[in-house]
C-alpha cells in the first residue's frame, strides 16, 4: 500500500506541473495578443485624427509655453496651408511630438520637422522666423507687347482693410503682412481707359524665404 501510495505522488506532481505550464502558456499568449493589439491600435488612432492643423491646433496639442515656439508653429502652419510643405509631413511629425514629454514637445517638433523637411529638399529656418512679411510689386499694362507701368494705381490687399497707391513707376509695397495667402486687386487708368487686375501672393514667399513676396499685377 505504501508503495502504491508513493507511486501516486509523482503522478500528482506531474499533473500539477502540467496545469502550471498550461496556465503560463495561456498567460503568455494573452500578453502577446495584448501587446500586438496596442501596437496596432496606435497607427489606427493616429490615422483617424483628422483635426485641421491650424496654428492654434499645433499650439494646443503641443502645449507651448515659449513665444518662440508659438512663432515657429504659426510659421509651419502657414507653410502647410499654402502647400509649401506637405501637410502629411506636418501631421505625422505633430502626432509623434505630441507623445513626447511636456514641456519639450514643441522643441521635439521643431527639430524633427527641420530634419524631415530637409530630406525632401525643403530648407526650414533653425532660428525663430518672423510671423509677418512684405509684399511688393508693380502694376502694369501691356501695350503693343510692351509692359507699361500704371502710376497712381490703387492696390488693395483683400481680406484686410489695407490699401496703397502705386508710385510714379507703378511700384507698391505692403509691410508687416501676417503669414497667409492673399489676393491683391489693382485699379488704375491709362489715358482715358480704366483698367483693373489681380494677383495672388503668399507670405512667406515660396520656397520658404525671408525675402519679400513679389506680386506684379497685370491690369487690363
Amino acid at each position: 500500500m505504501l508503495r502504491a501510495g508513493s507511486g501516486n505522488r509523482p503522478r500528482a506532481r506531474g499533473a500539477g506541473h502540467a496545469w502550471a505550464y498550461t496556465i503560463t502558456a495561456w498567460a503568455c499568449v494573452w500578453l502577446f495578443a495584448a501587446v500586438v493589439g496596442s501596437v496596432v491600435a496606435v497607427p489606427a488612432m493616429a490615422a483617424s485624427d483628422e483635426t485641421p492643423l491650424t496654428a492654434e491646433t499645433l499650439k494646443a496639442g503641443l502645449r507651448t509655453v515659449d513665444p518662440d515656439d508659438d512663432a515657429y508653429l504659426t510659421y509651419i502652419a502657414a507653410l502647410a496651408d499654402q502647400g509649401q510643405i506637405p501637410m502629411a509631413l506636418v501631421q505625422s511629425t505633430y502626432l509623434w511630438a505630441r507623445q513626447k514629454p511636456y514641456p519639450k514637445r514643441a522643441k521635439y517638433f521643431k527639430q524633427a520637422i527641420i530634419l524631415r523637411a530637409a530630406r525632401q529638399g525643403i530648407t526650414l529656418p533653425t532660428d525663430t522666423p518672423s510671423t509677418t512679411g512684405a509684399i511688393e510689386g508693380c502694376v502694369y499694362a501691356r501695350v503693343l507687347l510692351v509692359s507699361v507701368p500704371i502710376p497712381g494705381a490703387t492696390v488693395t490687399l483683400e481680406g484686410t482693410n489695407r490699401q496703397t497707391t502705386a508710385d510714379a513707376s507703378g511700384r507698391f509695397a505692403f509691410q508687416n503682412v501676417p503669414l497667409g495667402t492673399y489676393t491683391l486687386k489693382a485699379k488704375g487708368t491709362l489715358g482715358l481707359v480704366s483698367l483693373s487686375g489681380s494677383a495672388r501672393a503668399m507670405v512667406p514667399s515660396p520656397p520658404p524665404s525671408t525675402q519679400p513676396t513679389v506680386a506684379n499685377i497685370l491690369v487690363k
